[in-house]
C-alpha cells in the first residue's frame, strides 16, 4: 500500500473500503418545500431528507456542493429536476441480524490525476481510502460527524454525471456529504466539468459524514449505472 498524496483544495484526509452489492433497503422518502427563487422560468421545488437538503436540479447541486460555478453551466436543461438514471430508487442491501458486515475490496489506484492509493470498488466512481481496514468516526460535537472518507472521484472512462446517495445498515443514520452548516443527504455531479478535474479524472474532496459507528452503504447511479459501496464505521482511536 502507498500513501496518498491529493493535491486538491481543501484539507486532505484519508479514506476507507467498498465493493458492488445488490438487495434492496428502502429509505426515507424526500419530503418537497417550495424552492427559493432561482433564475429558472419555474424552480424545481428542493427536497429534504430528515432535514437535510437532497439537490433536485444541477443547478441546486452546484449552488450547495461547491463542487463547480452555477454561472458556468451550459446544460441546456440544468433546471430541470434530475434525469431519471439518477433517480433510481435507493435499494440498499439488508443486513441480517449477527451478519458482519459485508465491507468492500480495495485496490490500488495509480491516477493521472493528482491522487492516488487505495479505492474501494470496481466501478467507475468511488472512494479513495487509506488502507483496508475500517474508517474511522472523528469525535465531533456536530450531529453528522466527519469519517476518514473525503474524496470521491470519477474515471476518465466516465464523462457523465453521478449522485451518491447511502445509510446505515444496521441502525438509521443517513450518510451525508460536505460540511456544516452545508451539509447535503445526496451529493450530485452534473455533466460538466468540476472544480476539481485533470486527465479525464473528476473529483470532489469534501467530507463524508455519519451519525455513528456502524456498517453503511452508499449507492452510486450514473446514467449506465448502479451499484454499492459498503464500509464499517469504527470511533477513531483516542
Amino acid at each position: 500500500m502507498w500513501v496518498l498524496l491529493a493535491l486538491v483544495v481543501v484539507v486532505p484526509g484519508a479514506f476507507y473500503g467498498i465493493r458492488t452489492l445488490t438487495a434492496s433497503r428502502p429509505v426515507p422518502t424526500p419530503a418537497q418545500t417550495a424552492a427559493p427563487v432561482t433564475p429558472a422560468t419555474t424552480p424545481v421545488p428542493e427536497e429534504f431528507i430528515d432535514g437535510i437538503l437532497a439537490p433536485a436540479t444541477y443547478w441546486q447541486a452546484c449552488t450547495s456542493e461547491s463542487i463547480c460555478d452555477a454561472s458556468e453551466l451550459t446544460l441546456p436543461d440544468f433546471q430541470r429536476p434530475l434525469p431519471p438514471a439518477l433517480r433510481r430508487p435507493l435499494r440498499l442491501p439488508v443486513l441480517q441480524r449477527g451478519q458482519a458486515c459485508p465491507t468492500s475490496p480495495a485496490h490500488d489506484l495509480a491516477t493521472t490525476a493528482p491522487f492516488g492509493g487505495m479505492a474501494l470498488g470496481s466501478g467507475p466512481v468511488g472512494p479513495i481510502v487509506l488502507g483496508h481496514g475500517p474508517v474511522e468516526l472523528e469525535p465531533s460535537a456536530d450531529a453528522y460527524k466527519a469519517t476518514s472518507i473525503f474524496l470521491w472521484f470519477s474515471d476518465p472512462s466516465y464523462q457523465g454525471p453521478w449522485i451518491l446517495r447511502g445509510a446505515q445498515l444496521d441502525g438509521t443514520s443517513l450518510v451525508t456529504f460536505g460540511d456544516p452548516p452545508a451539509l447535503t443527504a445526496s451529493f450530485v455531479v452534473p455533466p460538466n466539468s468540476l472544480i476539481n478535474g485533470a486527465g479525464g479524472y473528476q473529483w470532489w474532496p469534501g467530507t463524508t459524514r455519519v451519525r455513528a459507528p456502524g456498517c453503511y452503504a452508499v449507492q452510486v447511479d450514473g446514467l449506465s449505472f448502479s451499484y454499492d459501496i459498503v464500509f464499517q464505521v469504527v470511533a477513531a482511536p483516542k
